[in-house]
């Protein structure tokens, strides 16, 4: 009788607009988890997460990688990470005359930051290994962004994960507590929207060429 040894491994790799109909599951189930955790955040009905995953993948600064489960010689998409990153100084094109507001509405010294958008592994292989090996992925990308911070949003349940963060030399900054009020539908409700800025009109020369 001949002993059999299954090998299987886990690698992660970056997600291309191939890859949407495999995500795109996969996302639809974290969404659902986070509103089972918090039933103040319910998802819509009939939303379309292949357009979204697309939309992710294609933006500017926003990053998806793939963990890839590797067995019997077959290669299985079992989890994905999304991270995106944006800079809290103004951009070098914004005109002269938003700055002084930008300036205004930020105290404190404008970072680079890295941040999660999301993570989710299928429940079978959530093996320690498999979750450092696509969380590495992310933070390996910050870096090479030249982040200067990592900003990272934790549910309490995931232990785990706070301590694999801990022993990479996070920290932990804040609690986050949250209360939900309900809404009567048909109540009328005050305006949160900031205004939109006013638009100058556009020079005659131009008005008569949009006309054309």
């Amino acid at each position: 009788m001949t002993n059999t040894t299954t090998t299987q491994t886990y690698t992660q790799r970056l997600a291309t607009l191939d890859d949407v109909p495999t995500i795109a599951p996969l996302w639809k189930a974290l969404v659902h988890s986070r509103e089972h955790l918090d039933p103040a955040m319910q998802v819509k009905p009939d939303f379309d997460f292949t357009e979204y995953v697309t939309f992710q993948i294609t933006k500017p600064h926003s990053y998806c990688y793939l963990l890839e489960h590797h067995q019997d010689n077959q290669t299985t998409i079992v989890g994905c990470l999304f991270i995106y990153f944006y800079d809290e100084n103004p951009p070098s094109y914004l005109d002269e005359q938003y700055r002084p507001q930008h300036e205004l509405e930020n105290p404190f010294i404008p970072r680079r930051v890295g941040s999660i958008l999301g993570m989710y592994l299928d429940p079978e292989h959530r093996d320690p290994k498999a979750i450092q090996i696509l969380a590495k992925a992310g933070i390996d990308k910050a870096e090479e962004m030249k982040v200067t911070d990592i900003d990272l949003l934790v549910c309490a349940e995931q232990t785990g994960m706070q301590a694999l963060l801990k022993k990479w030399g996070f920290k932990q900054q804040a609690f986050q507590f949250c209360k939900h009020y309900s809404i009567d539908p048909k109540e009328e409700l005050p305006d949160l929207h900031q205004p939109l800025p006013e638009l100058e009109p556009l020079p005659k020369s131009q008005k008569s060429k949009v006309k054309n």
